[in-house]
């Protein structure tokens, strides 16, 4: 709530005392420079810390307020964040929440995120990182019911063979499993993308067997747009993780809302 003059002239001033340059500047941005990111990796735990004390101090306004940054994948946040995050700002209104949607290993404590929602396939062990286990991901074969009117229902995992695939492309190949069976998978297809919101629109459209998180395909399920494949048969299961820093002690409005995410999403991704 500072005019940007008087912020200049503090980091000028900040400058001179210190005797570095603390941020490259152009005409088109300002950017840390080496010196500056290292005094703020330094200082920026103890200055959390101070808001922290400060929040947590008995006579203080117990309405929760300040920003939340938060990062997770677009498809995620849109189809499951959306709704949370709507609710939680309708609850709280001093609080304000900034949403870095993206499919990158974004760096925590380098671009200011409080909570990360990450998917992985074995359990994280990143020193770095804090992280909750919010519950179960796995992986299906979803297809239209146009596409299989069309091409036929595949009745074994050897019937995928002569499928059309819509490939997103991390999972080119895939293992699936059925009690104590598992086959490997390699699909084949003339489509290929690395969003997979955008499959999961080709697939609707017909375009061939895909294999998506059910996350991704439970309203399509309902309304009948999208059929699951193979249903005995389960693709790559791993997990979804609520990450934040180690570093940093979680303000009061950041722990309610992690607490709030894990308790809403407990029985939608239960084990």
């Amino acid at each position: 709530s500072l005019p940007k003059s008087t912020i200049s002239r503090n980091i000028a001033r900040l400058e001179s005392e210190l005797g570095v340059r603390l941020f490259q500047r152009s005409t088109r941005q300002v950017t840390l420079s080496a010196e500056g990111a290292t005094l703020y990796d330094r200082v920026s735990p103890n200055a959390r810390a101070i808001d922290q004390a400060l929040a947590d101090l008995p006579d203080q306004d117990r309405e929760l307020r300040g920003s939340i940054r938060i990062t997770a994948p677009a498809d995620f946040a849109a189809i499951v964040l959306s709704e949370l995050v709507t609710h939680f700002v309708a609850r709280h209104p001093g609080v304000t929440i900034d949403l870095v949607l993206s499919y990158r290993l974004v760096d925590l404590v380098r671009e200011g995120i409080d909570l990360a929602v990450r998917g992985a396939l074995r359990p994280l062990v990143d020193s770095s990182l804090s992280a909750k286990k919010i519950g179960a991901m796995q992986f299906h074969l979803f297809a239209s019911p146009e596409y299989l009117a069309r091409a036929g229902t595949p009745k074994t995992p050897a019937d995928l063979r002569a499928h059309e695939w819509v490939i997103f492309r991390p999972q080119v190949s895939a293992t699936i499993f059925s009690g104590g069976r598992k086959v490997e998978l390699e699909g084949k297809g003339r489509i290929v993308t690395d969003d997979v919101t955008f499959a999961r629109e080709v697939i609707r459209q017909g375009a061939g067997i895909g294999l998506m998180p059910s996350f991704l395909a439970e309203e399509d399920l309902k309304d009948g747009r999208l059929v699951r494949v193979l249903p005995k048969w389960i693709a790559q299961a791993g997990a979804l993780y609520v990450v934040s820093p180690t570093t940093k002690q979680l303000p009061k409005r950041v722990a309610a809302f992690r607490g709030y995410l894990l308790e809403m999403l407990a029985s939608r991704f239960k084990e």
